[in-house]
C-alpha cells in the first residue's frame, strides 16, 4: 500500500510546490523545474528529498521535449528512486509515466535522439501521493484535469488584483502584465507615438525602463515571504534593432538567485520575433523595516507590480 508523504513545509514552500505542480500542467516542465529547484536548493531532508525528485521529473520531461529519450528515461529513473524514498512512487505514476516515454518513442533500449511532435499540449503525470497530503490544506483546490496533481493559487496570486490595476509605472508606460512568477515574467508593450524619440524609434529608456520592471518582478515574486524588497542596483540594457510600431514582449528570467542579490536577463522581441533589446539588472534585497530613501522600508499600495 503506498503510503502519504506529509511534509511540513512552509507556506512559500507549499506555493511553490503548487505552482510548479500547475506549470506542470500548462506544459511548462522548464519553468517547473526551475520553481522546484528553487526550494531544493535552500531545504534538507525528507523534504529536499521530495523537491530533488520533482525537480528531477520536470527535468526528463524537458529532455523529453527536446528529443532527448535516453536521458529522459535516465533522470525519471532517479526521479523515481527518490519518490520511493518519500513514499510516493505509485505502480499508476509508473505507468503514465511509461506510457508517456513509450507514445512518444522513447521506449527501453530504443534510440537516444527521438522526433518530438509538431504540436505538444500535454498535462505531464505528477506523482498521484500528492494530493491526498495537500487536499485538507488547500480546501478550494480543484481537479483541473491534470493526472494526480491540483490548482491552487500560485506565487502571482500574491498580488491582489487590486494591486494589480492600481496606477504607477506600468500604467504611464502601458505595460501589461502576461505571465509573473518567481521564474519567469512576462510582459508586452503596444508602441506608440509617447515612447518615440525625436526621430521616431523607440527611446533607448523605454526599453531600460522594461527591462528594470520585468526583473524587479520576477525577484520580488522569488523572495520568500517577509523576507524583505527587492531594489535594482546595476541595469545593462543593450540596444540592438531600431523600432517604430507595433507590440513589444518583454521575458524575463533569473540567473542567479542568492539570499541577498539576485541577477536577472530580460530580452525584448518586436512582432517578428526578432530581438530588439537585451538587459541584465542585479538586484538587492532590503530588509523589511530598514530605511529606504528616508523612508521605512515597505511596499506601497498598488506597487507590487510596478517593478
Amino acid at each position: 500500500m503506498q503510503k502519504t508523504f506529509a511534509p511540513d513545509l512552509t507556506v512559500l514552500q507549499s506555493e511553490q510546490l503548487w505552482h510548479g505542480v500547475r506549470l506542470l500542467g500548462q506544459d511548462k516542465p522548464f519553468e517547473a523545474h526551475e520553481c522546484f529547484e528553487q526550494v531544493f536548493r535552500q531545504t534538507g531532508g525528507a523534504t529536499r528529498t521530495l523537491f530533488r525528485a520533482l525537480t528531477q521529473v520536470s527535468a526528463a520531461y524537458h529532455q523529453l521535449r527536446l528529443g532527448r529519450a535516453r536521458a529522459a528515461r535516465s533522470t525519471m529513473k532517479k526521479a523515481c528512486r527518490n519518490l520511493e524514498l518519500v513514499g510516493l512512487l505509485s505502480n499508476t505514476f509508473q505507468q503514465r509515466v511509461e506510457s508517456l516515454l513509450q507514445s512518444w518513442g522513447a521506449f527501453e533500449g530504443g534510440p537516444r535522439f527521438i522526433e518530438v511532435p509538431a504540436q505538444v499540449g500535454i498535462r505531464w503525470p505528477v506523482p498521484d501521493g500528492l494530493l491526498p497530503a495537500y487536499e485538507a490544506a488547500n480546501e478550494a483546490s480543484s481537479i483541473d484535469g491534470l493526472a494526480g496533481g491540483v490548482r491552487t493559487p500560485a506565487m502571482e496570486d500574491v498580488m491582489s488584483s487590486e494591486q494589480k490595476s492600481a496606477p504607477g509605472f506600468n500604467d504611464a508606460v502601458g505595460l501589461k502584465l502576461i505571465e509573473t512568477s518567481g521564474s519567469k515574467v512576462v510582459a508586452e508593450l503596444v508602441v506608440t507615438s509617447q515612447h518615440h524619440q525625436p526621430w521616431g524609434i523607440v527611446h533607448g529608456g523605454v526599453y531600460c525602463a522594461v527591462v528594470e520592471t520585468v526583473c524587479s518582478i520576477g525577484a520580488q515574486l522569488a523572495l520568500a515571504e517577509g523576507s524583505g524588497f527587492i531594489v535594482g542596483v546595476d541595469n545593462h540594457t543593450s540596444f540592438l534593432k531600431a523600432t517604430r510600431s507595433g507590440t513589444l514582449r518583454a521575458v524575463a528570467q533569473p540567473l542567479s538567485r542568492g539570499r541577498r542579490t539576485q541577477l536577472w536577463e530580460a530580452n525584448i522581441q518586436n512582432e517578428q520575433g526578432e530581438l530588439v533589446a537585451t538587459g541584465r539588472v542585479r538586484l538587492m534585497v532590503i530588509d523589511s523595516g530598514k530605511p529606504l530613501a528616508g523612508e521605512t522600508a515597505a511596499l506601497k499600495s498598488g506597487a507590487a507590480d510596478q517593478g
